[in-house]
């Protein structure tokens, strides 16, 4: 969509190739600081390996992706995806070319998940718009003229209403509580095993001996003689087919349960399906034992 805009404008030739050259600098140029990052640090292999292994994963098709996020929001993604249709029958190449390359690529891509959306949902915010304003546009009645504001209005209300119920449930808490726990309780003979979302902490703010995901135990021995583990929901479904981590979770005990906020709310009624999608936040134990 950024090539479309440079080379739609009205300046010369010369000027619109030059800035396009200019965009194919940081277009390309960035996404290559990650693998010189990893060949200046010596680790070129592991970087190939996980890429390898994130290209390589398997998934459902698209239609698992556009069900979640029914649930979570069906107003914009209907509303969305009756914007693009308008703009692909008003020939509207700049919301086209904005959407459908990614819609494109999330349906030949081996592994998606719900929440790839969020790269598209301004696509679909600006689609919804100009699908709503310029339909009523076209309704010569004046008295349904004059609902377009009244529509819009109740439409800004209802999803300002519902993200400020979600945004009032503080699931988040549990993590931060969790995070307390854990840096409260371990010393330099302990490493933490916990998934990123905390590792970054331990490791980066508090300097506590961690890794950087608790998968890395399948591959890496652990230097210190026990071992603090964070099992969320995601280390619980990790468990399935690696029987190191079923191993470990054994042979550790459960100090600490914390309970989420997410399990006080009904996730099967609307607004609050949307926290059925983040069951991290539910159960989560802190438990403590020997390295081996």
């Amino acid at each position: 969509v950024v090539g479309y805009l440079v080379l739609s404008s009205k300046d010369s030739r010369l000027a619109r190739l030059g800035r396009l050259g200019l965009w194919f600098i940081p277009l390309i140029g960035i996404p290559l600081i990650w693998p010189a990052q990893a060949v200046a640090a010596g680790q070129f292999d592991l970087w190939l390996r996980d890429v390898s292994w994130q290209a390589g994963r398997t998934g459902d098709f698209i239609g698992s992706m556009l069900a979640p996020f029914y649930n979570m929001d069906p107003v914009v993604l209907s509303l969305g995806l009756a914007g693009l249709g308008y703009a692909a029958y008003r020939r509207d190449y700049f919301l086209l070319l904005w959407a459908v390359p990614f819609l494109l690529f999330y349906s030949t891509e081996g592994y998606r998940q719900y929440f790839y959306w969020i790269s598209v949902l301004p696509a679909f915010s600006v689609a919804a718009s100009i699908f709503l304003v310029k339909v009523w546009g076209h309704v010569a009645d004046k008295v349904h003229k004059r609902l377009l504001p009244v529509s819009v209005i109740a439409i800004v209300v209802f999803g300002l209403a519902n993200t400020s119920i979600l945004i009032s449930t503080d699931l988040a808490s549990v993590q931060y509580k969790v995070a307390a726990y854990v840096i409260s309780n371990t010393d330099q003979n302990t490493t933490i095993l916990a998934s990123p979302v905390y590792s970054w902490i331990f490791s980066s703010v508090y300097d506590k001996n961690a890794f950087i995901d608790y998968r890395d135990y399948l591959f890496y021995p652990v230097q210190t003689d026990n071992v603090l583990l964070v099992a969320d929901r995601h280390f619980m479904w990790d468990q399935e087919g690696q029987q190191k981590l079923y191993d470990l979770y054994d042979r550790t005990e459960n100090i600490e349960t914390f309970r989420g906020n997410i399990l006080d709310y009904d996730s099967r009624v609307y607004p609050y399906r949307n926290l059925y999608y983040n069951d991290e936040a539910t159960i989560i134990e802190v438990r403590f034992g020997p390295a081996d």
